[in-house]
């Protein structure tokens, strides 16, 4: 069904509660992350985790409580929500139209998002924006914010990502089997496997920040024509792509004038591309990583 509700329209990816805002920013019938805060200030940072992991359930359990029912929207994602705020390590797992694998990563914890193998990360600013990633690590982030006012320093050991499992309606055993061994690593390194997976760790790792990975857009309909292909990498002025637009022919049926390329404004990586060559204007047509450095 894709990331759209059929009926609601509503973006599944996008439906997730903000808690543990700050004073400041709730409202009366949200959680006060200043207040937990006072009360449990004590407690030794895997007492107040427990604690702050309780309540969070709890806080996100009575949004499933109304008279007048929930809808089938949010009963999925405070369901979803529920189950990733009771872990110290989420990873939900996502595809793209036609895409490379890449991940998306909290700056805070973008060294430890190397164990995970894929080849690009996106770091994300710590915002949230309604995704289950950053609705797992933001509450821990803001529970850290607010104990520092009281002069209490809190390690953050919760991490949360979003991988992009390559293009969607593909299955490869092949890239299901490097996937795999990612995954298994990352489990491996964070202590929940006793048998190291002996996996190649040596792999090339580019990463981004999010503000640098953008989208093309179409400046008229057409037929696209890829010249390159998610995962490869372009310079500056070279062509990524070329649109055919068979209303500008001529007279004299020349194809030349009816091709406008369409060139890398900085040097990029290929990431994710519409699966669909019938393209309008405006339309999305593919997203790039600019401004890379390697791990």
């Amino acid at each position: 069904n894709g990331r759209y509700n059929p009926v609601s329209g509503n973006n599944w990816n996008r439906n997730y509660l903000y808690f543990a805002k700050s004073q400041d920013q709730c409202t009366s019938d949200e959680f006060d992350l200043s207040k937990f805060c006072q009360n449990h200030k004590q407690e030794d940072d895997q007492e107040l985790k427990k604690s702050y992991k309780i309540e969070m359930k709890s806080f996100l359990k009575s949004k499933l409580q109304s008279g007048y029912g929930v809808s089938d929207d949010d009963t999925l994602a405070i369901h979803l929500q529920m189950m990733s705020t009771q872990a110290d390590y989420i990873l939900d797992l996502h595809t793209g139209g036609i895409a490379t694998r890449h991940l998306y990563s909290a700056k805070y914890c973008k060294d430890s998002a190397q164990d995970l193998l894929f080849a690009h990360t996106l770091v994300i600013p710590h915002d949230f924006s309604g995704a289950l990633d950053e609705a797992s690590f933001m509450p821990w982030l803001n529970l850290r914010t607010e104990m520092k006012k009281l002069d209490r320093e809190f390690i953050v050991d919760v991490e949360a990502y979003t991988l992009e499992l390559g293009s969607q309606e593909v299955v490869n055993l092949q890239e299901a089997e490097n996937d795999l061994q990612g995954v298994l690593n990352y489990l491996f390194v964070k202590g929940f496997l006793k048998q190291d997976p002996k996996v190649d760790c040596n792999k090339t790792q580019y990463y981004c920040a999010l503000e640098d990975y953008r989208a093309y857009h179409a400046k008229s309909g057409g037929f696209l024509h890829y010249d390159t292909q998610p995962g490869e990498f372009t310079k500056k002025g070279d062509v990524i792509a070329r649109v055919i637009n068979l209303s500008h022919l001529t007279e004299k049926l020349d194809l030349e004038d009816s091709i406008k390329d369409i060139v890398a404004n900085e040097d990029c990586i290929m990431i994710n591309m519409t699966s669909s060559s019938a393209i309008q204007e405006g339309q999305s047509l593919f997203d790039v990583m600019e401004n890379y450095s390697k791990y």
